[in-house]
């Protein structure tokens, strides 16, 4: 049964040959065993692509894993990001749908200036404070339900006291 966990060269299988991938392309969106590593390593058209070790790409969290690549209506590469409507774009969605706007700027971009922009600090000082928000709601909650317990108790002992007299 832990073969429904490997995960097989994606060069490799499209020659009808199964050979475990012990990387990950992320560029491609597949598998590559050692030898095919190599030549897409060396390749003019793949050697700039981001290469992990498998075991490293399995560490990864499901939901960045889903995160799409390609456009599903055209099946293109995303390569530009538009922040008029907070979109990912292919070239033909951008000759389709985003002929006007402006300030589009390439996703390596937006990549490289995520993790030190003043938007992202804002977003995680935000989630910081909502965090703390729901703490103090979840413990306000808490010291309620014991209050009202407490109460309770004085009320039947009121009733069991107003029933002996």
């Amino acid at each position: 049964m832990a073969a429904s966990n490997v995960t097989l060269c994606g060069i490799c299988d499209s020659q009808h040959v199964s050979n475990v991938a012990n990387y990950w392309c992320h560029e491609c969106d597949e598998g590559l065993c050692s030898t095919c590593k190599n030549y897409h390593s060396v390749s003019k058209a793949s050697r700039q692509h981001g290469i992990i070790p498998m075991d490293d790409y399995k560490k990864l969290p499901a939901e960045i894993c889903k995160i799409e690549q390609k456009c599903k209506k055209h099946d293109r590469k995303f390569q530009m990001f538009c922040p008029r409507h907070d979109q990912l774009c292919c070239l033909i969605c951008i000759y389709e749908n985003h002929k006007e706007c402006t300030g589009m700027y390439p996703i390596d971009e937006a990549i490289k200036s995520s993790g030190t922009s003043t938007l992202f600090d804002s977003l995680e000082k935000s989630l910081k404070d909502i965090k703390k928000t729901i703490e103090r709601v979840v413990k306000n909650r808490e010291d309620n339900l014991v209050e009202i317990k407490q109460q309770h108790l004085k009320g039947l002992n009121n009733i069991k006291d107003s029933r002996q007299k």
